[in-house]
């Protein structure tokens, strides 16, 4: 947001302008016609690797249902999708991370791991990441 008050904050929710994190720090998030760019405001010691996840257009559409150990539909389960829906298009230990559009991508996202464990864990050994909201090309 340009300014901390409420709406500020939601308009820039609203525009996507946001991402989630348990401890990494991006300085800039930047998009163009051509590339996507993710700059990590890196910690001294820490090392990060950027993914670039995305799907491509003309992916697998099949899906499954998620079963139990009886082997039967789970109820309110979402469905498996192929893998190609939310595939691995690109990694990166580079800083900045940029990713370099084909014209082929439905949507991209980033999500940036970190070597440092979380200070406040969901499960212990987890270490700190922050993932970017898709855009489209």
């Amino acid at each position: 947001a340009d300014e901390l008050s409420a709406d500020a904050i939601m308009r820039a929710m609203q525009a996507g302008l946001f991402y989630g994190t348990t401890g990494v720090t991006l300085d800039k998030i930047e998009k163009t016609d051509k590339e996507y760019r993710v700059s990590i405001a890196a910690k001294d010691g820490v090392k990060y690797r950027t993914q670039f996840i995305g799907t491509l257009a003309g992916f697998d559409i099949a899906t499954m249902p998620r079963l139990d150990e009886e082997g039967k539909p789970l109820p309110r389960a979402t469905l498996k999708y192929s893998p190609q829906v939310g595939e691995v298009l690109q990694e990166t230990t580079d800083n900045p991370a940029f990713y370099t559009f084909t014209g082929n991508e439905l949507y991209v996202r980033a999500r940036v791991f970190s070597d440092k464990l979380q200070e406040n864990p969901v499960d212990e050994g987890d270490f700190e990441q922050a993932w970017v909201e898709p855009v489209k090309p």
